[in-house]
């Protein structure tokens, strides 16, 4: 019997990288003269895709910032971003009823170097980054056909009102958790299958 599949967002769900990515976006922008505000910054995930709601609202430096950013994150991201405390032990208890995959807007490259770092490279069957083509909502729905899997059989993880709706978008359940770059509050608007405030929380609720 197929075990039950966990489609993971990567950045505010398993790693604390709002501070690392935020700081240095808000670096960019000060040296183009742009007052970027941590509501700004939460602002970005309320789109399909972060990096073209900086071209369309930041249009003079969105491309230069995108470049950078990922010369840089492939360098330090690995090695300062570290998981939320008790995610790791948490997930390592239900990791053997799911089958897991990472959806993600970050670089593949990045979160293979960050997996193996934490030793948790063994337990996820793919990783589905910026590097491949589409919204989240369509790389779920290509994972799924790939694996032969009906849709009831995924739940999505993620702490972004756009997670949310692409795991809508692509017909899946989904969580939201609050811990990442979207308070609780904001998360509603978005109206997901349910809401974890905290890490116990999630995985309590996985283990159900």
């Amino acid at each position: 019997m197929s075990k039950p599949i966990l489609l993971w967002d990567f950045d505010g769900v398993m790693a604390d990288s709002t501070q690392f990515v935020f700081s240095y976006w808000r670096q960019e922008m000060k040296k183009a003269g742009i007052d970027f505000k941590l509501s700004d910054y939460q602002a970005t995930f309320t789109h399909k895709f972060p990096f073209e709601y900086l071209a369309e609202n930041y249009p003079t430096v969105a491309e230069d910032i995108k470049t950078k950013y990922s010369l840089y994150e492939e360098n330090y991201y690995p090695v300062k971003v570290k998981a939320f405390p008790n995610f790791i032990s948490n997930f390592l208890e239900i990791s053997p009823n799911f089958e897991h995959h990472i959806i993600s807007s970050n670089l593949k490259s990045v979160i293979d170097s960050w997996l193996k770092i934490q030793g948790l490279t063994p337990y996820f069957k793919s990783v589905v980054g910026r590097e491949t083509e589409g919204y989240k909502d369509e790389k779920i729905n290509h994972l799924l056909r790939r694996l032969h899997r009906n849709k009831s059989e995924a739940l999505f993880i993620g702490d972004t009102i756009s997670d949310i709706e692409h795991a809508q978008a692509a017909g899946v359940k989904n969580i939201a958790v609050s811990w990442g770059v979207h308070s609780k509050d904001q998360l509603k608007k978005a109206q997901p299958d349910m809401i974890c405030d905290t890490i116990e929380e999630l995985f309590s609720t996985l283990k159900k």
